[in-house]
């Protein structure tokens, strides 16, 4: 009996803390029942009278007593394990120039910026073309320029053009040309591990010279790292 009991514990309460409470007040209560038994033993004699009222009473506020405490302890447990769920954000965004877009955190806190500055047609680097023989192919193509601000860890992948930037580094631009089929080499990358564990990543999917307008692809996760 008391095995399929803790079975069954284990099922409704799969966490340590939980399931502890639950057991203690199972053996409590079976306890209780078996009081008439175990009291002699230990020289605790009761009449009928003070069983019934002990059962009467005792039960039932230690049935509460166990269930508000289990109630606290899985809320505390599913707050715990929300705050562990990854957030992730993947949009399109539509730009024109001098628009931005924020990212943001699941709090709604702004983690970077990202405004269009221009769009051009410029000469710019083939994806891939310098792997292997050594040579830097470049073919004219539309472009945007993006602008990252209070972001210093951006990577830009082969495609991709940085521009210099004088100091105080607190933005940071980039050259894209249209991604086509080519996602990695056409995109800018950061990686954070102070704090929570992020990952960002952002390629141009469409440029509309005529209109002055771009679309971005932007993804962003973040991780709260386990304490």
């Amino acid at each position: 009996m008391k095995s399929l009991s803790l079975a069954i514990l284990d099922i409704l309460l799969p966490s340590k803390w939980p399931r502890l409470v639950a057991g203690a007040a199972v053996s409590l209560i079976t306890g209780i029942f078996a009081l008439s038994e175990w009291g002699q033993k230990v020289g605790l004699i009761l009449t009928p009278e003070e069983m019934s009222r002990i059962r009467r009473e005792g039960i039932p506020w230690l049935c509460v007593v166990a269930l508000a405490l289990i109630h606290y302890l899985v809320v505390r447990e599913k707050n715990s394990l929300l705050n562990l769920q990854p957030w992730k954000l993947h949009e399109k965004v539509k730009l024109t120039i001098g628009n931005y877009y924020d990212v943001t955190d699941k709090e709604n806190n702004k983690i970077i910026r990202i405004t269009l500055k221009e769009t051009s047609r410029q000469m710019m680097p083939l994806p891939y073309t310098n792997i292997g023989n050594g040579t830097h192919t470049q073919i004219e193509a539309d472009t945007a320029t993006l602008i990252f601000d209070d972001f210093l860890s951006i990577l830009p992948c082969q495609a991709v053009k940085p521009i210099p930037v004088a100091m105080p580094f607190n933005e940071c631009s980039f050259i894209f040309s249209k991604n086509s089929n080519s996602e990695e080499a056409n995109s800018v990358f950061s990686f954070v591990t102070e704090g929570y564990e992020q990952f960002f990543r952002c390629f141009v999917d469409h440029i509309n010279l005529a209109k002055q307008e771009v679309e971005i692809d932007v993804y962003f996760l973040q991780m709260k790292k386990k304490v």
